[in-house]
């Protein structure tokens, strides 16, 4: 499953519309236009917007990415999460 079908899934559980989803992540202005565009995969959520819309649907951000060891979106939100908390002087919990 990708993180958009993750997306869809979990914003579907909570009856959330993609306009109701995209203002409670902090997009004031076609948020629900952007809310698709990550459902479908034509946009890729970058890791900070990744967390703020986990934050919106209530689930830890791990819920919404793809599990594949293979998967270079995940990989690459991992790492921007790792260098993330190495910025900031925390512990490594990834």
């Amino acid at each position: 499953m990708t993180t958009g079908e993750r997306i869809r899934f979990y914003r579907k559980q909570k009856g959330m519309t993609l306009k109701e989803l995209g203002e409670k992540a902090g997009f004031l202005n076609c948020g629900d236009v952007r809310m698709a565009q990550y459902q479908s995969g034509a946009r890729v959520p970058k890791a900070a917007t990744l967390e703020k819309i986990a934050e919106a649907l209530d689930v830890p951000v791990d819920a919404l990415c793809c599990t594949a060891s293979e998967c270079m979106k995940c990989k690459s939100f991992r790492l921007e999460q790792l260098q993330e908390y190495r910025r900031a002087g925390k512990e490594e919990r990834i």
